[in-house]
C-alpha cells in the first residue's frame, strides 16, 4: 500500500505539474517552490515528532526562534526597507500582531491540544483537507482557474497519501505483532 501511495502521489503531482506548465503556462519556479515546501514540511514533522514529549510552549518557543533564524539570511539578502514602513499605516501594524500572535500562538497551541486529545491519527485527516480548502479558496476568492486534469492530479496526490499513510499503519502493527 505504501508504494502504491507513493507512485499514486508521484502521478498526481505529474498531472498538477502537466497542468500548470503545459495547460496554463504558469511558470514552473512555484511548482518548484511547492515541492520545496512540501520537502521542508516533511522534514519539520519528523523533528516536531521527536520533539512531542517536550512541552508545548518550550517546543513552540524553539521552533519560532530558529525559524526565524533561518529567515534571516534570506531577509539580509533582500533591499533594505524602513522598518518604521511598516507601522505608518496601523492595519500594518495590527496586520503583524495578528499573524504573530493569531496564527502562530493559538494555532500552534489549538493543534497540539487537537493532537493530545484526538491524537496524532485523528488529526491527520484535517492536516490532508488544507490543501483541498486552499484550492477551492482560489477557485472562488482568486478566481483562479483548473483543468480537469488538475483536479484529478489533486485527487490523486490526496488518495495516495491515504493509501501510504495506511500502509505504514499495517506494517507498523505487523512489526508490533512480532515483537
Amino acid at each position: 500500500m505504501t508504494f502504491l501511495g507513493i507512485c499514486t502521489a508521484a502521478t498526481g503531482t505529474f498531472l498538477l505539474y502537466f497542468d500548470n506548465a503545459v495547460l496554463q503556462d504558469l511558470p514552473r519556479l512555484g511548482f518548484y517552490l511547492g515541492l520545496a515546501a512540501a520537502a521542508a514540511y516533511a522534514v519539520y514533522s519528523l523533528v516536531l515528532r521527536a520533539l512531542a514529549d517536550l512541552p508545548t510552549l518550550f517546543v513552540m518557543r524553539k521552533s519560532t526562534g530558529y525559524g526565524i533564524l533561518g529567515a534571516l539570511p534570506f531577509y539580509l539578502n533582500e533591499q533594505p526597507t524602513d522598518a518604521a514602513i511598516l507601522f505608518e499605516v496601523p492595519a500594518a501594524g495590527a496586520n503583524l500582531v495578528f499573524l504573530a500572535l493569531a496564527a502562530t500562538v493559538i494555532g500552534y497551541t489549538l493543534w497540539h491540544k487537537a493532537e493530545q486529545e484526538i491524537g496524532a491519527s485523528g488529526t491527520r485527516w484535517y492536516t490532508y483537507l488544507s490543501p483541498a480548502v486552499g484550492i477551492i479558496g482560489g477557485l472562488w476568492f482568486l478566481n483562479e482557474e483548473m483543468s480537469y486534469i488538475g483536479v484529478m492530479g489533486v485527487g490523486m496526490i490526496l488518495c495516495g497519501v491515504v493509501c501510504a499513510q495506511t500502509g505504514l499503519v499495517r506494517v507498523a502493527a505487523e512489526m508490533a505483532k512480532r515483537w
